[in-house]
């Protein structure tokens, strides 16, 4: 009781402070009034926060403590921990029992949910907050400015690395609104490829060898799913993107689809009528693998813009670069595309390969148009499509990889092991999501159960 009045009248004195520092500082500016009571509120919230831990008491739970499985646990000892919230460390007084071989716990740690690390759950959100879209040094420098804690750039990582670990289990779970009756349900993937460390050898040499890099790429699988109102006038078609989510694994490609499928399904369960389904990608064929296992049903198309991609490598075997004629040629191979007449452009390119004898480098980047052409004609149907009102165009998904991935993860310098990459990948996809606030109520849920689940009773 004593230690609580002397934390309550430290409080108070707190209190008074900023107010007559407001009311006695009326010749300095707002920059500098704001700066000051922001350090003072954050010194009375510290008073306040150890005010709070002397009213809970210390976890006293009598001599034994019986857990869930029916283990009982004898007092030890009082232990004290030094916690670190945004207003700076508070000393904490826990009762500890312990029992060889039962095992041991802290009954206030479960009474006031504390995480298992000495950073408060809030610090650890501001700091991801950061985190998911600046460095960790940058994350580190805003820490110590806003709340004056000097936070180890390393901790933030461990904090990331944390606290995305029910990333996957949160989006299993979470429902998607329904889909409306006519609407096109769209699902898009792309590989993206992230700066990896050598983790065999994480020194880097003081200088490269000729032809040397630090690291390499490794790819990541982006998915994007939404819903789409049909658009039949090609003239003036704008999609209005409903219901939007991305994600991203590097490490098991196959874990995107599995939360694509999940969403889909989710968007679906409850109708009782059917949307059509379209997997939008590029020709890359593992992506198109995953598509049959995963989305058997779905309509397939090529990304439009991919596919002129190979039209213009097309053209400049034919014509000078910049040129009318390259220029005219394109809008003609375009509107055949348009027409669903893909073998006619097929026919068109093997007719100028004889014709102008073409051969070398110039025949080999034919051959691959053709056989890249070949091997997606029946994803390339864009009459029928554009019939359908379906959208043929992959830009949400390009779109996706530069916001998850390339505006963090690609920044000057930066180089990753796979395990910190796929936290921040996950956690920055709740948070372009919209998600990231319902998602730390259910990470604090997990944790609890994780870590308190056990303890049930004490006696």
């Amino acid at each position: 009781m004593e230690y609580f009045e002397d934390k309550a009248i430290e409080a108070q004195e707190h209190f008074k402070d900023i107010l007559m520092f407001a009311k006695d500082n009326n010749d300095k500016d707002a920059n500098y009034m704001e700066q000051e009571i922001l350090n003072k509120i954050l010194m009375l919230g510290n008073s306040l926060m150890q005010v709070y831990i002397a009213t809970v008491g210390t976890g006293d739970s009598g001599k034994i403590v019986e857990l869930q499985d029916g283990k009982k646990l004898k007092h030890v000892a009082t232990r004290p921990i030094t916690h670190t919230t945004i207003f700076g460390e508070i000393k904490i007084n826990r009762e500890y029992y312990h029992k060889a071989l039962e095992g041991s716990v802290f009954p206030l740690d479960s009474q006031i949910n504390l995480p298992d690390r000495t950073y408060s759950y809030l610090l650890e959100r501001f700091s991801m907050g950061v985190a998911l879209n600046d460095s960790y040094d940058e994350s580190k420098k805003y820490i110590n400015e806003l709340f004056g804690i000097n936070l180890p750039s390393s901790s933030i990582q461990k904090m990331s690395e944390k606290s995305s670990r029910y990333f996957e289990e949160f989006y299993k779970e979470k429902k998607i609104d329904s889909t409306r009756a006519g609407e096109v349900i769209v699902v898009s993937g792309d590989g993206k490829g992230l700066p990896i460390k050598n983790e065999k050898n994480s020194e880097p040499k003081k200088r490269l060898g000729r032809g040397e890099k630090n690291g390499k790429k490794k790819m990541a699988l982006v998915g994007t799913v939404y819903n789409v109102e049909p658009q039949y006038n090609f003239e003036n078609r704008k999609f209005d993107v409903k219901n939007k989510k991305v994600w991203a694994f590097l490490e098991n490609k196959e874990r995107t689809m599995e939360l694509l499928r999940n969403d889909v399904s989710s968007r679906i369960e409850k109708n009782s009528f059917i949307n059509d389904i379209v997997f939008l990608a590029d020709g890359e064929k593992g992506l198109w693998n995953l598509k049959r296992k995963y989305f058997p049903e779905a309509v397939e198309i090529l990304d439009w813009y991919h596919m002129t991609e190979y039209l213009w490598k097309a053209v400049y075997v034919f014509y000078l670069e910049g040129s009318q004629e390259s220029v005219n040629w394109i809008k003609k191979m375009e509107q055949k595309m348009f027409d669903g007449r893909v073998m006619d452009v097929i026919k068109g390119i093997k007719v100028r390969i004889t014709k102008n004898n073409i051969k070398g480098n110039k025949l080999k980047t034919l051959e691959k148009v053709i056989e890249y052409f070949r091997n997606n004609k029946d994803r390339m149907k864009y009459n029928e499509y554009i019939n359908n009102g379906y959208p043929i165009g992959s830009g949400n998904v390009e779109s996706a990889c530069r916001h998850l991935v390339k505006d963090r993860m690609e920044k000057t310098g930066m180089r990753w092991k796979c395990k910190g990459a796929q936290s921040i990948l996950s956690l920055r996809a709740t948070y372009i999501n919209g998600d990231l606030n319902d998602y730390w109520s259910y990470y604090m849920e997990k944790e609890n159960y994780r870590l308190y689940g056990n303890l049930t009773k004490c006696a």
